[in-house]
């Protein structure tokens, strides 16, 4: 009888508060996905070298080829987990560590938003708006980071 009741409970309530009560455990997916952007990452610096360093053109065009593809890569890597702020940090960080600072900004936004207690995604943000030539909006988001209370 209690089974009965428990499955026309669950029934009308639906599966998904069990499902959430309990998520799934993400670290070594999260780890996996942050580890393969610092992989991308890595790609991308050694492609740029290869491009400085080719003696044609044509060897030039494919370095910064594989760099471009390199970069795309780290951008679906992060789109892969959108939910999950440590990749959504990692690919911010490595594309505006490369200079690719219109790309880092939704993944320094979606920090933001999961995390709004933490100032990485703010100072990654305003990072990317500063070389952007947006100073305005990096220093409204400097304004916007949480206080924080040290212990005394």
């Amino acid at each position: 009888m209690k089974f009965v009741i428990a499955f026309a409970i669950l029934s009308t309530v639906g599966f998904e508060p069990l499902l959430l009560a309990n998520p799934p455990d993400n670290s070594e997916v999260v780890n996996s996905s942050k580890e393969k952007i610092r992989r991308q990452r890595e790609a991308v610096i050694k492609a740029r070298k290869d491009a400085q360093a080719a003696a044609t053109a044509r060897e030039k065009e494919e370095a910064l080829a594989r760099a471009k593809e390199e970069t795309t890569a780290i951008v679906d890597t992060g789109n892969e987990h959108p939910k999950e702020p440590a990749v959504q940090f990692e690919a911010a960080g490595a594309l505006a560590s490369l200079g690719e600072h219109q790309k880092s900004l939704p993944f320094s936004y979606n920090v933001i938003r999961d995390m709004p207690e933490r100032p990485e995604g703010y100072r990654l943000a305003a990072i990317s708006l500063s070389a952007l030539g947006e100073h305005k909006s990096a220093n409204a988001l400097g304004t916007a980071l949480p206080t924080v209370t040290l212990p005394s």
